[in-house]
């Protein structure tokens, strides 16, 4: 573990370093590379949201913001010092969120697609348990894919897509808003509707790299690649492949036991559960004859070289230090302190929404957690220690703006006698008592967006804490 954390630290300096360098010279963000993306779907949304559509508003939400921190939890897990890049949110579609991030080497491959699968599970846990209607109703499925991408942008001026002339994938920005175009990217939207509820979906391209990686390098060997992806079906996609046939691949972690995981009528139904119950499903060391007959594998070949060729410790630093991409998750936290006040502090009238009240607010940072970057933020900003109380947010927010998500916990102070010195980021502060939000002279407009909502959910999850720490 002090290995890890070395590391961790040496990364950060440099990443400090080339900071310097950076607004002196003015670096441009590497975009061009492999990139990774991740799509989680509700499944039977529809029929949810007619039967609950009280419920449907806040589970839609929460699964939003439940699936970026889950996956970025995932990301950050400190016994592994090559996770160091959040990912992104791309696109919110429906009932279906889809992110990416930036492949730096090839182990990344394994250990996100692992995590999309554990994830998944995550997510309909989290749903099950805090909306008990979702149970066998409600569910999660999700798709993994791949693509080399260049950033070129379309415009009347510049219709060139890859000037190298190996990719016709691109990144196509307009301010914050950032599209992926080509038809890997197209495969990938209509691989996923292959996906099923609790399962993973693979394309075609991610499974034959993590087949010729694993045979590479004995290092792989502990995500057993061959034992948890199968070939289960062959579907005609439209506009991909010219029309041949494409390999369904699902991941799983127990292909013997993975009957159980569907309800007793479905392999009845649907011929896709059919044939992943069944013993028709083929090996995935067939991708590799399947991409040769159609003449893929040097594309693939593009792909490894580019993931190999990697430089992991000037191009990530140029990728990440750019703010406004360094994380699209915000996160705030309620804090109590021992009389069940929680604490405030006022934004300076020169800011946005200058003047009023909010909560202690902070961004995640390079190689934080949630827990971490909270805590970090209330001692910068209030000079106080705080201890995060529960691993699940209450609820969320966004910057409307920018289409930005936020995560709200709760927290308590760890020492009364703290004393409050306040930095540049509040002009005052004050200890809120509960009871104000009763009293006529309460005026909402003094404070942020949802804080009375806010105050009324976080002092709910607050009561259940304490109520379950005494009882331990």
């Amino acid at each position: 573990m002090e290995q890890n954390i070395d590391f961790r630290e040496s990364v950060s300096r440099e990443l400090k370093n080339f900071d310097l360098e950076y607004k002196k010279e003015g670096a441009a963000e590497n975009k061009e590379g492999v990139y990774y993306f991740i799509s989680f779907d509700l499944v039977n949304s529809t029929s949810y949201k007619y039967k609950y559509l009280d419920d449907w508003l806040k589970v839609n939400k929460d699964f939003y913001t439940q699936a970026v921190y889950e996956i970025n939890n995932y990301v950050f897990d400190e016994e592994n010092s090559r996770k160091i890049e959040l990912a992104e949110v791309w696109r919110y579609l429906g009932d279906e969120i889809i992110l990416f991030l930036k492949i730096y080497d090839s182990e990344q491959l394994f250990y996100l697609t692992e995590a999309t699968f554990n994830v998944t599970k995550k997510l309909i846990n989290f749903l099950e348990k805090r909306y008990k209607n979702t149970k066998n109703f409600l569910s999660v499925k999700s798709a993994v894919w791949v693509a080399k991408l260049s950033p070129e942008s379309f415009s009347s001026e510049n219709e060139s897509i890859c000037s190298s002339g190996e990719c016709i994938n691109i990144i196509d920005e307009m301010g914050y808003e950032r599209n992926f175009l080509g038809p890997d990217i197209d495969a990938g939207f209509r691989m996923k509707a292959y996906s099923y509820r609790g399962k993973l979906s693979v394309c075609a391209q991610l499974s034959y790299l993590l087949y010729i990686y694993s045979k590479k390098d004995d290092k792989f060997e502990k995500y057993r690649i061959e034992d948890k992806l199968k070939i289960i079906d062959y579907k005609k996609l439209k506009g991909v492949w010219g029309e041949r046939l494409y390999p369904i691949i699902w991941y799983y972690n127990d292909w013997n036991t993975i009957g159980r995981d569907f309800y007793y009528d479905e392999e009845i139904q649907y011929d896709l559960v059919k044939k992943a119950i069944g013993k028709d499903r083929k090996p995935i060391i067939e991708i590799g004859k399947i991409l040769s007959d159609l003449n893929y594998k040097d594309k693939l070949k593009n792909i490894e070289n580019c993931i190999d060729s990697m430089d992991y410790k000037t191009d990530i630093s140029a990728h990440i230090l750019r703010p406004e991409k360094s994380s699209e998750v915000h996160c705030t936290a309620t804090c109590f302190n021992e009389e069940g006040k929680i604490l405030l502090g006022q934004r300076p009238t020169q800011k946005k929404l200058g003047g009023k009240w909010q909560f202690g607010c902070a961004q995640l940072k390079f190689q934080e957690s949630f827990e971490k970057c909270l805590k970090t933020a209330y001692l910068d900003d209030f000079n106080i220690n705080i201890e995060v109380l529960t691993k699940y947010p209450i609820c969320t927010f966004s910057f409307k703006e920018k289409k930005l998500p936020g995560i709200r916990f709760i927290a308590k102070t760890t020492n009364s006698k703290d004393e409050i010195k306040l930095n540049e980021n509040h002009s005052d502060y004050k200890w809120f008592d509960l009871e104000e939000l009763e009293n006529e002279s309460f005026n909402e407009d003094d404070y942020i967006p949802e804080f009375k909502e806010t105050v009324s959910l976080a002092q709910a999850a607050y009561t259940r804490w304490r109520n379950e720490t005494s009882a331990k």
